[in-house]
């Protein structure tokens, strides 16, 4: 309701790039038309997805179209009526995508090696995060970390008698697990082979695993039929129940050993043991099924050569979790790799009420956000990693697409101001927009300015400037951004009607926009009745620019004219005003096309109180 003289109540399409100079901001350019962009991020070049439908999406990069994400994707189905968007984060030389849907948060993550395409657009490392292979059957055995298959010299549960030879291999089936032992000549004595594997062979079941990869096997201890490999008869019922007691160890999440890719012979080493060479086939329609799969997720974001994620609501196996992920560290395909090593993924429940509303690193630690919550994660290695809980504004929910940094400051929207965070509290910034409730936040930034796109609560979008040098906010228009990024000094955008352009001018120059500045109320100060005599603005304008002076008195809600400025270049003019006596007034400048006003000056007589 009072605010200084240099600072405006209202206004449209201005800038503070010239400050003190008031003027317009300067011309967008357009730089495309797309069909239905899905998704932007910037990694080196201005990176999209576009042309979302029935029959998939199609990646761009530098405007080059990455025919591999159209050819594996075109496969997903997309449900009718249905809404989905795209994720995507940069990891090293990786470009990954998930899909977005409401239900289940990010899924179908997609990797592509950006290194390796150079400009030829198609490369060989791409493909899904996740993979799932089925099979009818398959041979499971005990064997060495090689893959190399063990038979036991003596089954029992007392040490063999008599003579034995060095290397004899002993299973002990005194205690459970059972346990291999070999015997040592030069120790004259059992050892016991401190771990164990299982081999599991089908012709390519290999194809799309690695050593090292978190896999699970589904459980294999009902629908299934069990026979000796050696002499394919059936198990008997004693035979196959200890079988599936041992199976239950191996059908969980377990790691991949070592690995023989060969299509007709492949095979998987996990850890595990089996009492004897097993033949397992499928009862009716039953499949044995391997998988590696990333979990549901709502959030996404890179820090320290992994990627993080964070889940509300329910999981892969429809259990309830309020949970933050951290991929195996340099393999964001695996997200169940918990071998007790450093590079082990990472998995924490967190017990702050509500949804996750966005997440982003910051510093040496990751920041996840809920509306009045901030979790931040230290540390370097799984073990090391710390959770803390600061109870303070966090994001609103729908404005995760505001996290934005300009310079080493983290901006954001909560729900009820722009706040920025340095690391210790958030601090509001957006007192100069008043108290209209604004959200569906989307941010950008470059340089000193953080370009803020909001919805306001009578349904208009708005696009304010705030320069984070001299603190000042500046209105723009009611564009409506889907999307701000940031590729170099560009600040690219996708609006409402699918239209690629710039804020900072690259593309073709928009055509001259309409402007304008109200003042705030000008003679609150003085409690007597007014008039002003004469106003002098000094100003800089091309000839066919427009620019018109309004004054409003009282609390009239009608806009008088006044006058209507011309010249060029930067010229004073003295503009003669008719004098009404007034409580107080208003001041508008309103135009089209460049102009830079200098100086405004006005002349103010005083009357009586009556």
């Amino acid at each position: 309701l009072r605010i200084s003289d240099n600072e405006f109540y209202n206004m449209k399409n201005m800038s503070g790039d010239y400050y003190p100079v008031l003027s317009p901001r300067d011309k967008r350019g357009i730089v495309k038309q797309l069909d239905g962009c899905t998704g932007v991020i910037c990694k080196n070049a201005l990176c999209y997805i576009d042309k979302y439908g029935e029959n998939g999406s199609k990646l761009y990069i530098n405007d080059f179209e990455i025919t591999p994400f159209t050819s594996t994707t075109t496969a997903q189905t997309y449900s009718a009526g249905i809404n989905y968007t795209h994720v995507m984060v940069s990891m090293g030389a990786y470009l990954i995508i998930f899909r977005k849907s409401k239900e289940y948060g990010l899924t179908d993550g997609w990797f592509y090696n950006t290194a390796k395409s150079a400009q030829s657009i198609t490369a060989e490392d791409y493909g899904y995060i996740d993979h799932t292979i089925e099979f009818s059957f398959v041979n499971m055995s005990t064997c060495g970390y090689d893959g190399s298959e063990y038979s036991f010299d003596y089954i029992g549960s007392s040490a063999p008698t008599g003579e034995v030879n060095n290397g004899d291999k002993w299973l002990d089936t005194s205690s459970k697990p059972h346990v291999v032992k070999v015997w040592s000549e030069a120790q004259q004595m059992w050892t016991g082979i401190s771990t164990t594997y299982v081999k599991i062979s089908a012709a390519g079941i290999a194809n799309g695993f690695k050593v090292g990869d978190a896999v699970k096997i589904n459980d294999l201890t009902s629908g299934f039929n069990y026979f000796d490999s050696s002499t394919m008869t059936e198990l008997t019922s004693e035979e196959a129940e200890l079988v599936k007691e041992q199976l239950k160890t191996i059908c969980t999440n377990t790691i991949i050993q070592s690995i023989d890719e060969s299509v007709t012979k492949g095979w998987i080493v996990v850890v595990g043991i089996l009492d004897m060479s097993i033949y397992i086939s499928g009862a009716n329609t039953n499949k044995i099924n391997i998988s590696r799969q990333a979990p549901y997720m709502d959030f996404i974001c890179e820090h320290n050569n992994r990627l993080w994620g964070c889940r509300y609501g329910l999981n892969r196996n429809d259990d309830t979790v309020n949970e933050i992920y951290a991929c195996k560290q340099g393999d964001f395909r695996n997200w169940n790799c918990y071998a007790g090593i450093s590079t082990d993924s990472y998995a924490v429940s967190v017990g702050s009420e509500d949804v996750w509303t966005g997440c982003t690193p910051f510093g040496n630690s990751v920041l996840f956000f809920k509306e009045n919550v901030i979790h931040k994660i230290y540390g370097s290695i799984p073990a090391d990693f710390q959770t803390t809980e600061q109870r303070v504004r966090g994001i609103q929910r729908g404005s995760e697409k505001s996290l934005c940094f300009v310079n080493e400051t983290l901006f954001y929207k909560s729900t009820t101001d722009v706040c920025y965070y340095d690391g210790s509290t958030p601090v509001g910034v957006s007192g100069a927009l008043g108290d209209v409730a604004y959200s569906n936040a989307v941010f950008g930034s470059t340089r000193n300015k953080l370009y803020a796109n909001m919805l306001d609560e009578n349904g208009e979008w708005n696009l304010f400037v705030f320069n984070v040098a001299s603190q000042m906010w500046h209105r723009e228009d009611n564009i409506h951004c889907k999307h701000i990024c940031r590729v170099d000094d560009n600040v690219y955008f996708v609006d409402d009607n699918d239209v690629l352009g710039t804020f900072t001018g690259t593309g073709t120059p928009e055509s001259d926009f309409e402007w304008y500045a109200e003042t705030g109320v000008i003679g609150y100060s003085l409690p007597d009745n007014k008039y002003i005599g004469r106003m002098s603005v000094r100003l800089k304008k091309p000839v066919n620019s427009d620019v018109r002076l309004f004054i409003q008195y009282d609390n009239s809600s009608k806009w008088n004219p006044v006058a209507t400025l011309n010249g060029e270049s930067i010229t004073s003019i003295s503009i003669p005003i008719l004098p009404k006596r007034c409580d107080h007034f208003r001041l508008r400048f309103e135009g089209k096309g460049e102009c830079k006003i200098f100086s405004i000056s006005k002349t103010i007589e005083l009357g009586s109180d009556v």
